[in-house]
């Protein structure tokens, strides 16, 4: 069993909104080489520019410009392709793993339940770190402009892990 601890930062795309940031940390616990389950919390903020646009003329329906949203996610991973490659006289380890999971979203929007499906890479630099890019779908319901839609938000993250213990 490792544990792996990751802060990672990228790009999130929204369905009602404008693209922006999103920010994160996320513990996961690997029970095998192959299986893992990850707690994670991510956060960024509702960029309006989009429905400002759409409102025209009807009032404000977001009161803050920079409205917070949080998601806190319990997903489970699973990685059946790892291998090695070469760069320069360095052999590098790496793993795909493919995400899912369930997750609470909390933002001026939507507050519930989400859906998380996904895919990521792990490329290992030496025994307790590794890069890792993960592209992640969270589906879920938000209100606006006094209607509902279900949205899959997109985000794309790098971040760096660090294994514990520090030896395989």
């Amino acid at each position: 069993a490792r544990h792996e601890f990751t802060a990672s930062g990228g790009y999130f795309v929204s369905d009602l909104y404008s693209a922006t940031y999103i920010a994160g940390a996320a513990y996961t616990y690997h029970m095998t080489e192959e299986t893992a389950v990850e707690l994670s919390f991510a956060y960024t903020h509702q960029d309006a520019d989009t429905i400002r646009a759409i409102e025209g003329g009807r009032g404000t329906v977001l009161e803050d410009e920079f409205a917070r949203t949080l998601f806190a996610e319990s997903i489970l991973l699973w990685s059946p392709i790892y291998g090695k490659f070469r760069v320069g006289g360095n052999i590098m380890r790496f793993d795909l793993h493919f995400d899912v999971g369930v997750g609470v979203v909390d933002s001026p929007t939507s507050r519930g339940a989400s859906g998380i499906a996904g895919l990521g890479f792990k490329v290992f630099l030496g025994q307790p770190l590794a890069l890792r890019i993960d592209l992640r779908d969270r589906v879920y319901q938000q209100e606006l402009l006094d209607e509902a839609f279900i949205v899959n938000d997109l985000a794309v993250t790098a971040g760096l892990s660090l294994f514990l213990p520090l030896r395989n």
